[in-house]
């Protein structure tokens, strides 16, 4: 029987969402140089696809979660099985059979962790958007929020999250 290693320590796991939290900071600012700041600056005009609910919600995915979800696959799939803030952390992701995870578990690992930014964002359109609240900006908002529970609560007990649970992985200390 193979002994898996131990759960990487609640310090290194928050200790590697800080310094991804860093690169998504960055991206969004890069984001903004080259979107926003025109925008703002009135080089070309977006409110058309800020005001159709669709449009907004697909080009929410395609600059900000599409890009996030593709750096926790392509880092975590490939050696060393690590995202810059879990190498950082000295934490990688593993099987549940202690061997390096498979792209279909990585690929289930991380939809399921972006999916709580996906209906965060849809949420706030909708309730930034409308002049009344509707059901489905506090049904998106309320999904992302018992998603996000599901998969940071546990992590914060040394358990795994419902991300790792679905996909059969788990987080480990490097060795």
């Amino acid at each position: 029987m193979v002994r898996l290693p131990s759960p990487a320590p609640t310090g290194r796991r928050l200790a590697s969402w800080w310094w991804d939290y860093l690169v998504i900071l960055a991206w969004l600012a890069v984001v903004f140089v080259l979107i926003g700041l025109p925008q703002i600056l009135g080089w070309f005009d977006l409110s058309a696809i800020w005001t159709d609910q669709v449009a907004g919600d697909i080009a929410i995915t395609v600059l900000t979660v599409l890009p996030y979800f593709l750096y926790l696959t392509i880092t975590e799939w490939r050696p060393p099985h690590a995202t810059w803030g879990k190498r950082r952390a000295a934490i990688a992701v593993i099987g549940n059979d202690g061997h390096p995870p498979g792209g279909g578990a990585v690929l289930v690992r991380n939809l399921v962790k972006v999916l709580p930014w996906q209906l965060g964002h849809m949420g706030t359109t909708r309730l930034v958007s409308s002049a009344v609240v509707t059901t489905s900006a506090i049904s998106f908002r309320g999904a992302s929020i018992v998603l996000l529970a599901l998969v940071v609560v546990p992590i914060l007990f040394s358990k795994a999250g419902i991300h790792d649970l679905l996909a059969g992985t788990r987080v480990t200390s490097a060795e």
